[in-house]
């Protein structure tokens, strides 16, 4: 945040002395003053729209996502520990995570049926890395994967042997990745 406040006073800076240049001026006291106190105002705006929206509102506005933590479980752990997570706020297609990281390894399933409706979700996993990725859950056993489905969540976990995620259970029987189509449990 600070260093864009620096950057665009940077760049008025050299406006400014473009514009004396051209001009066959010298560089006035006054004008120094002026724009020193507009890049204050400039910073100061700026500082108060970043805390106004990420802390008041819960919107991060900066970035393509956040990071937090998540609780997973594995088999061998007595208790929940803490994985870190990236949840993005845009639109971030499978394609683009696919064409970074390559294809995943596997596939897990998770189901919920606490609301009424049967939901299935699909976590990706990635042993080289090790990560899963969350796909958003759909009320369908049936679950198609094609190149523009949004991501939900990035999980980065040491232990690819995750029974829960969120409190929510996933499958313990992993699928092979087989390129993008449908999957069932």
């Amino acid at each position: 945040m600070i260093a864009d406040v620096l950057f665009y006073s940077i760049l008025v800076w050299i406006a400014l002395y473009v514009i004396q240049a051209f001009r066959h001026q010298a560089f006035s006291q006054k004008l120094l003053l002026g724009s020193l106190a507009l890049n204050t105002v400039l910073g100061l705006f700026l500082w108060i729209f970043y805390f106004v929206f990420t802390f008041t509102m819960g919107f991060h506005g900066i970035g393509r996502g956040y990071g937090n933590s998540v609780y997973v479980k594995t088999s061998t752990d007595v208790d929940l520990h803490s994985a870190m997570t990236f949840a993005p706020t845009v639109s971030i297609p499978l394609d683009e995570v696919i064409d970074y990281y390559g294809d995943p390894d596997s596939v897990r399933f998770t189901l919920d049926s606490t609301k009424g409706v049967t939901t299935t979700g699909l976590l990706l996993y990635w042993e080289s890395v090790p990560m899963f990725v969350e796909l958003p859950p759909i009320a369908d056993t049936t679950y198609p994967v094609d190149r523009k489905t949004d991501v939900e969540r990035i999980i980065f976990s040491d232990d690819q042997d995750v029974t829960a995620v969120a409190g929510q259970p996933i499958s313990e029987e992993k699928t092979l990745w087989r390129g993008y189509g449908n999957y069932q449990p």
